[in-house]
């Protein structure tokens, strides 16, 4: 195997306490406290000495903005304050997702500790405490699909190494070259490496240090359309790997690696999201449909729903972008189609009911 390795580490803790592990961590929790109560006041401290002032290297732009993952609108107030000053007290209005994103504030400028108070129309609250220094950052308050409020640090990282992005000899150029982008969901602060090859020539090796409730992203790393051999690593053990599929139709493509919730580690082409099928029931009556997605044989995840004659939808969600297997299937028969679901392109899938026997057509919908 050829190796051309690019060894570095990008490490979330170079952040000083921006985000991490909530209560298991003295250093970074003192830091980073997500809560359902009022935040306390940060601490106040001493103003800089003229050398002082004259070292340090000011933030350029620090964004705040809103992404809504549930399929319905909101209304969200923010109010987010630095020691005794009010930075931003707002309500903004924000249309259904899954992933519909706004910016809130694209100019919080400085270095502190800021604290953010949201709240939805619904009641749900977040207290969050943002804490950065000398790197542009980025925080993103997530409605979830559930209607929970959940804070998300964003930073992006070039590489500043002259073999990436990667070139494949002969093969068509990509036309916004992808980014590898870690998102840890978890409860605990995790390293991990991620390993990129093509054709058995080592081109990419990558330590994170993903941190509770950050997103890092990294890159670009490949420019060519062709496919790569991905393999990623946690400290504690876990392992993934991933054959990234990057065809002609991939011009805005991303490299997802999450940590999710519950600790699992996947890798995929997209975040998790929810696939919407169109039913067109030609029957008189309502059939009983079942919609089911798997990968290499294994059921990833299946739902069940009664449709009515005329037009209706089924909805399946998946938990990363990635080429699956679709089965529609009623009493009466069944079809199996590829799917996918990646950044860049995704499949449209139409069913047709006929006696309660079910047909798909599907094609390709990408960004060209």
């Amino acid at each position: 195997m050829k190796r051309r390795a690019l060894l570095t580490t990008l490490s979330g803790s170079i952040l000083s306490g921006v985000t991490g592990c909530l209560g298991s961590d003295s250093e970074r929790s003192a830091s980073q406290r997500t809560t359902t109560e009022p935040p306390t006041k940060p601490p106040t401290t001493a103003s800089p000495t003229p050398d002082q002032t004259r070292t340090q290297t000011p933030v350029s732009r620090v964004n705040l903005g809103v992404k809504n993952e549930s399929d319905r609108g909101h209304t969200l107030s923010v109010q987010v304050t630095q020691a005794d000053e009010t930075v931003l007290d707002q309500s903004v209005d924000i249309g259904p997702g899954p992933g519909h994103s706004m910016s809130i504030k694209p100019d919080i400028v400085g270095e502190g500790v800021y604290s953010v108070v949201a709240g939805l129309d619904t009641g749900t609250r977040l207290h969050y405490e943002w804490s950065f220094e000398e790197e542009d950052r980025g925080l993103e308050i997530i409605i979830t699909s559930d209607g929970a409020l959940e804070p998300r640090e964003n930073e992006s990282i070039e590489l500043n190494d002259e073999s990436l992005p990667y070139t494949v000899s002969g093969a068509k150029d990509i036309f916004i070259p992808p980014r590898v982008v870690v998102r840890n969901e978890s409860n605990d602060a995790s390293e991990l490496t991620v390993t990129l090859e093509h054709s058995g020539d080592q081109f990419f090796v990558h330590t994170f240090d993903a941190l509770r409730h950050h997103e890092i992203s990294a890159g670009p790393v490949v420019k060519s359309h062709a496919t790569y051999d991905v393999f990623v690593e946690t400290a504690d053990g876990k392992q993934s790997t991933y054959e990234w599929k990057l065809g002609e139709y991939a011009n805005y493509p991303v490299l997802a690696v999450l940590i999710t919730e519950s600790g699992a580690l996947r890798v995929g082409c997209a975040w998790p999201g929810t696939a919407v099928i169109v039913v067109e029931n030609n029957d008189d009556t309502q059939h009983e449909v079942t919609a089911t997605l798997t990968k290499d044989d294994v059921v990833v995840t299946e739902t069940t729903q009664t449709v009515a004659p005329r037009t209706d939808h089924l909805t399946v969600g998946f938990p990363i972008g990635d080429e699956y297997e679709l089965t529609v299937a009623t009493p009466a028969g069944s079809t199996t189609v590829p799917y996918l679901a990646c950044n860049s392109a995704s499949t449209k899938a139409e069913v047709q009911l006929h006696e309660g026997v079910p047909t798909v057509e599907t094609g390709i919908l990408s960004w060209t």
